[in-house]
């Protein structure tokens, strides 16, 4: 909603529903009187006639459940929400700085041989986003083109453009993105840090070593196959990306 939608109103209506959005999620995966239900139908002589798909839901919403700190107690639980409020706020901080970075940046050509490459539709929006900026003679054919960060500009360049140089700043831009290369305002490092040390304190109090067994206790991968397939994606786009870098 953010990417379409963005605006200084919207964020500030969101920013001031978020905790109280938070709060009633907690309360709705915390019911304890839910989870008793759930638990005394899996626990009943009629479990085995369900159907799998029903047995399937209750298994995963008594798990999501437990995950959601349902079995915590007194200061646990108080901080256990605690934390879940901080990583939301966290989460929008996060994406606003990404959005903001990504609206910041836009580049201006004048020369068809930087654009040579590009697809017809790619220069047509180019020129249309120059013409909103001031160009207002701005063409698809004979430019200025306005190149950003957004994807329908974005990855034509980087799959089409024939100007090296002009995929490597896009490309170099693209990945620093509210970086610590960025403006300091929209530096997501430290956000990411306070996120992480959040994930790792609410994966303790649910009895877990850290946050990667909380992720993967809802799905069918475990942590070193996970590990394992990062790994071979690495090793088989290497040898093009240093092609291409």
């Amino acid at each position: 909603m953010f990417a379409v939608r963005d605006s200084e109103d919207f964020r500030l209506a969101y920013d001031e529903m978020q905790p109280q959005y938070v709060a009633l999620s907690l309360k709705l995966s915390q019911s304890v009187p839910i989870f008793q239900a759930l638990k005394a139908i899996r626990s009943s002589s009629s479990w085995d006639s369900l159907p799998e798909s029903q047995r399937r839901i209750i298994e995963s919403e008594i798990q999501e459940a437990e995950l959601s700190g349902v079995g915590l107690r007194g200061a646990e639980k108080l901080r256990f929400n605690e934390i879940e409020t901080e990583l939301a706020k966290l989460s929008t901080q996060f994406s606003n700085n990404l959005l903001d970075a990504t609206k910041a940046f836009s580049l201006r050509l004048t020369r068809s041989e930087e654009v040579s490459g590009l697809p017809q539709s790619a220069l047509s929006l180019a020129a249309q986003i120059a013409r909103g900026l001031g160009d207002a003679e701005a063409t698809a054919e004979r430019g200025p083109w306005i190149l950003t960060l957004d994807m329908p500009l974005y990855l034509p360049a980087m799959q089409y453009a024939r100007d090296r140089s002009l995929r490597e700043r896009l490309f170099r831009a693209y990945q620093t993105r509210a970086s610590e290369l960025d403006e300091a305002t929209r530096d997501n490092t430290p956000v990411a840090l306070r996120i992480l040390v959040l994930r790792r304190e609410r994966a303790q109090l649910l009895g877990m070593a850290n946050h990667v067994e909380v992720s993967m206790a809802t799905k069918m991968a475990t942590p070193e196959a996970a590990l394992a397939l990062v790994e071979r994606l690495r090793a088989a786009a290497w040898p093009a990306a240093q092609r291409e870098l």
